[in-house]
């Protein structure tokens, strides 16, 4: 899906990270990890292509198509309060240029907000929702898109129990599908019994390994 070679990784010349060797498979369940100001994002940001390497080669962003095939989770949804959204018109914004028709772009958002259980407040002003109802509207959007890989940038923050139950079950499913998930956290006990593949993150660099499930 993506590779990381050899990478330094950061937003000027002084690395973040260094020596970053990643290889996120077809259909893999990851959870990153690791404390606050490590550079998880940072990471994650390069898994997009948003930020080249300093260093070391990726493999995976910039090569055609392969901003349709990821879905995208950011920690907060940047929501424009004087042009009020619903959660239904934010999950199919998020559908634009996947070339979909229109009934098929309902039936995706009308999947993907059920699968959330939001259905019964798709109607309702986006920005006037508690945090967690938004923030299963931004997974709900990601999971209309149908993508090979969705990543998501700590999306369990503040979100109470049952939220982040309806979260992961909705990863679950995509992933028993072959989909690939990459789950972005500072708890780990969140990547007990789900994840795979394990990622942590501290002191400038980038450990990985497998986790029995």
């Amino acid at each position: 899906m993506l590779r990381l070679e050899n990478c330094d990784l950061g937003p000027s010349s002084e690395p973040v990270l260094r020596d970053v060797s990643v290889d996120v498979g077809t259909g893999e369940f990851w959870v990153i990890i690791g404390p606050n100001g490590s550079g998880k994002t940072t990471l994650v940001r390069s898994f997009l292509g948003l930020l080249p390497p300093l260093s070391g080669r990726i493999v995976g962003p910039g090569e055609p198509g392969f901003g349709k095939r990821v879905a995208y989770v950011p920690q907060q949804a940047e929501l424009t309060e004087t042009l009020p959204t619903t959660p239904r018109e934010w999950v199919r914004l998020g559908l634009t240029g996947l070339g979909l028709s229109r009934a098929e772009r309902r039936e995706r958002s009308r999947a993907a907000l059920l699968q959330m259980r939001l259905s019964e407040i798709a109607h309702r002003d986006l920005s006037r929702l508690s945090a967690g109802q938004r923030q299963r509207a931004m997974v709900a959007r990601a999971l209309a898109r149908q993508a090979a890989l969705i990543v998501l940038d700590e999306p369990t923050e503040g979100l109470d129990a049952e939220s982040r139950e309806i979260l992961f079950d909705a990863l679950d499913t995509h992933h028993a599908n072959d989909g690939t998930v990459v789950v972005v956290t500072h708890r780990q006990e969140e990547a007990a019994g789900r994840a795979a593949r394990l990622a942590v993150v501290d002191g400038g660099r980038v450990r990985t390994q497998g986790v029995s499930r």
